[in-house]
């Protein structure tokens, strides 16, 4: 962007009454659809600051880290990559938001409206066959960012008035942890076991920095044997800077290696975990 649009950009986020602004990615086919994430923030990346105060890409971490699942729906790459492993047909149609939890009654409330839908899987592929139906169910995972609030930064960036890129005020980072373990694997462990009595396969999509949050994953040698197919993507800037997504692997595992490789954590020795709670109990008392 040049300094002109980076200032309008960050001067809309703070108006009560913000206009509808187009995703790049969500519009395609000749409709446009507007950005629904709050701040519109769909990806982050490191920055550092030479001696001489001028801003760049951190070397040591450049790379595009998603923020926001649309992110992923970039010229349907994704989709067609995914139709292809599973379903052999590239064509497959992404169907969004389709109902698959239904709450059950709490007890002594006989209540229909009770049974309402109140969980969803993110987009089905469907390949329509007459009466039958090849689909498979996609869960589309971006990183959550820890920080103070990007209000502040928006200001900043509206009020600045230098050439190039404004250093952030404040520090913000992606949070794989809330990502994955406290966001991603619920909806896996809740989902999976009635796709794996359906017969049908889970494909999750996470960019290559959160798979790289990841433990060691066991993989399966086919995915007849697999339950969760893990589609792992990278952003990749061409001579211009338009930023593409780029297909790395597909990784055919199980739920449960995939749990042990979300959670990336071991118990502490009890001993350990004791001598912990020791020092915590001192310090309440003093």
């Amino acid at each position: 962007m040049s300094p002109e649009q980076r200032r309008s950009y960050a001067a809309i986020q703070l108006q009560e009454e913000k206009p509808s602004i187009p995703c790049p990615f969500l519009s395609k086919n000749g409709v446009t659809r507007a950005c629904w994430k709050a701040g519109g923030i769909c990806s982050l990346r490191s920055y550092e600051r030479t001696h001489d105060g001028i801003v760049t890409v951190n070397q040591n971490k450049e790379t595009f880290r998603s923020t926001c699942p649309s992110r992923f729906e970039q010229d349907d790459i994704v989709y067609r990559w995914i139709g292809d492993v599973v379903l052999a047909n590239r064509d497959a149609i992404p169907v969004p938001e389709i109902p698959f939890l239904q709450r059950v009654p709490r007890l002594g409330i006989d209540n229909p409206q009770i049974k309402r839908h109140v969980g969803r899987i993110d987009k089905v592929l469907v390949v329509p066959s007459g009466n039958a139906l090849m689909w498979c169910p996609v869960e589309t995972q971006a990183v959550y960012f820890s920080g103070k609030k990007m209000l502040h930064e928006f200001r900043h960036i509206a009020e600045f008035t230098g050439e190039g890129i404004p250093f952030p005020i404040l520090n913000r980072r992606p949070d794989y942890r809330s990502s994955g373990p406290k966001r991603l694997l619920p909806q896996l462990q809740v989902k999976v076991p009635t796709l794996r009595i359906w017969g049908k396969k889970m494909a999750v999509v996470i960019d290559q920095d959160f798979f790289g949050e990841f433990s060691e994953i066991q993989s399966v040698n086919d995915i007849s044997n697999a339950e969760i197919i893990w589609f792992v993507v990278s952003f990749t800037p061409d001579e211009s800077g338009k930023v593409y997504l780029r297909p790395v692997r597909a990784i055919m595992t199980t739920l449960e290696d995939s749990i042990k490789a979300l959670v990336a954590a071991v118990p502490l020795p009890k001993s350990n975990f004791e001598d912990l709670l020791k020092n915590k109990l001192t310090q309440l008392r003093t």
